[in-house]
């Protein structure tokens, strides 16, 4: 025969469900009131990174140029600005900003060119 344990605590931490509460109350009131529910259908995740829509889609489209149309119809990488507003809207997304590194080998730079050649 097998004794059944309980796997949980009796006593409730009051003080960590209140702060909790307290913290889920501050992020809430730093968001907007309405959040944008079609925000997300405007971007999507590839390989390259985040890109978005581009602005100017519902607008007249009669006077555009056939390549002036083609761009206006498709995506573009996003922005730092894009970021801000896309954290703003949908709180449980998350796009973290991933920059190429920095390679700061001084063979690379611009001022290598009038250096010595038996420069370091």
């Amino acid at each position: 025969m097998h004794s059944q344990i309980r796997g949980y605590k009796p006593v409730i931490d009051w003080v960590k469900n209140r702060l909790n509460a307290r913290m889920r109350q501050y992020r809430k009131r730093s968001l907007k009131k309405k959040n944008h529910s079609k925000v997300i259908q405007r971007f999507k995740l590839t390989r390259f990174g985040w890109q978005r829509l581009r602005s100017g889609r519902n607008g007249e489209k009669e006077n555009l140029t056939h390549k002036q149309l083609k761009r206006t119809m498709g995506y573009t990488y996003v922005s730092r600005d894009d970021l801000w507003k896309f954290r703003f809207q949908l709180p449980s997304h998350i796009l973290r900003i991933r920059d190429a590194p920095i390679n700061r080998n001084p063979n690379i730079r611009k001022i290598r060119r009038s250096l010595p050649s038996y420069f370091g």
